[in-house]
């Protein structure tokens, strides 16, 4: 997937049917849109292809020991969809010990990504 340095523009191979298209996928003012394509599919794999390519921060919940329900924690930077699926599977795999204080950083360097892993709330 190649990125257009002046915006929010990439360049894809689709690979959705037999008719081979070059998809270019566009986010502006209206949303993401694709163009180049000669199918339904391209369209769906376009947008799917630009929200994986488009790095978010990661936003989830982790056990909290003897609680209920559980503390929503974020990761300190955004991450790539490859990178916060593994920070995901982590996080699950977590049990946290109250007390927490919010903005507290639970884990440095969570799942090896050079990113933090904060607390998004207070629990006491």
């Amino acid at each position: 997937m190649s990125k257009d340095p002046a915006g929010d523009k990439f360049v894809v191979p689709c690979k959705g049917c037999v008719n081979d298209c070059t998809l270019v996928i566009v986010k502006d003012e209206h949303g993401v849109q694709v163009f180049g394509n000669h199918c339904r599919k391209g369209d769906a794999i376009g947008k799917e292809k630009y929200r994986d390519a488009v790095p978010v921060p990661v936003r989830a919940r982790v056990k909290l020991q003897g609680r209920l329900f559980g503390l929503r924690v974020r990761t300190s930077a955004a991450l790539d969809a490859q990178q916060a699926e593994e920070v995901r599977q982590y996080i699950k795999t977590l049990t946290i010990q109250p007390p927490v204080q919010e903005q507290a950083v639970l884990i440095e360097n969570i799942a090896g990504t050079g990113v933090d892993l904060l607390s998004d709330q207070t629990k006491k």
